[in-house]
């Protein structure tokens, strides 16, 4: 009877059947077709509820063997990454362990692009169990392939306040100090203390660079904040004693060009005030005139 179902059965309702049956036969036909639509039925939750680690791993392994998987929104293995991703999503969403344990066992590579790397994004955004967090961060952050777009999962690492994941970030090679201890200023302007401690010392930031790019930034609440921060855990320390940055230096670029135009209309003006007169000191000489 099932045989007889399927003659006529759709592509969409073979998707729910294999996911419902745990089918992998049907699985595996499934994703050898071509469909311009079948995505997206996976942005349906309802679609893959009730998938066992046993279908994941055939769809993991599937994508990671480089078959080809044309579903609509991306052809070959971008679809297929789209389609490992839309999975991953539900699974993080569902807290379902089992899945993720699967998606995140290392096969699939979710840094190899910017559309896979949002899977990053949302795993630190989650709340998931901090443990298997960290645990699945390490799985992605430890292949060959640099996570795309760095500073999104750092900003989203700062915003959650999640220590943990900017320890691993770190650890795979991202500069949690770029432009002028950045990272330290958003973490301050956004009231982050714990991120401002731990950057400051774990990861060696420096503190008074940051307060002097917040001043010539003129972000003065910034500015007060990591002051504040400062007089807790390095009172000798100030903005004075911080080397030039970038920020500073073209603050006084700036000042020196207002000077310079300053002082050129003042000379000026001082200019058009006076007339010299010339005359000659001898009076017995006179200026020769020509001859015709």
């Amino acid at each position: 009877m099932k045989k007889l179902t399927r003659v006529f059965q759709t592509k969409k309702g073979a998707l729910r059947e294999a996911v419902r049956e745990d089918d992998i036969a049907l699985m595996e036909k499934l994703m050898g077709k071509k469909s311009d639509f079948l995505i997206f039925e996976l942005f349906k939750p309802e679609v893959i509820e009730g998938m066992t680690p046993r279908m994941a791993d055939t769809i993991v392994n599937y994508v990671h063997d480089g078959k080809r998987l044309e579903w609509g929104g991306g052809r070959g293995h971008e679809g297929a990454r789209m389609v490992t991703n839309l999975f991953t999503a539900h699974a993080t969403s569902a807290k379902n362990y089992a899945l993720l344990d699967v998606f995140f066992d290392g096969r699939l590579d979710f840094c190899a692009d910017k559309t896979s790397a949002s899977v990053v994004r949302d795993l630190i955004d989650s709340d998931l169990d901090a443990e298997k967090k960290s645990q699945y961060l390490k799985k992605i952050l430890s292949g060959k392939n640099k996570l795309p777009e760095p500073e999104r999962a750092v900003e989203k690492a700062v915003d959650k306040s999640d220590i943990d994941a900017l320890d691993i970030l770190a650890s795979s090679g991202i500069n949690l100090r770029e432009n002028n201890e950045f990272w330290l200023r958003e973490a301050a302007k956004n009231d982050r203390r714990h991120v401002c401690l731990y950057l400051v010392e774990k990861q060696g930031s420096d503190i008074s660079v940051a307060l002097k790019s917040a001043q010539d930034l003129g972000t003065h609440n910034t500015y007060l904040y990591l002051d504040s921060l400062r007089q807790d855990i390095q009172p000798q320390a100030g903005a004075d004693d911080a080397p030039p940055t970038i920020e500073s230096l073209s603050r006084e670029v700036k000042e020196l060009r207002a000077a310079l135009r300053e002082m050129a209309s003042l000379v000026t003006e001082m200019q058009a005030g006076r007339t010299i007169e010339k005359f000659v000191d001898k009076p017995g000489l006179q200026v020769k005139k020509n001859t015709p």
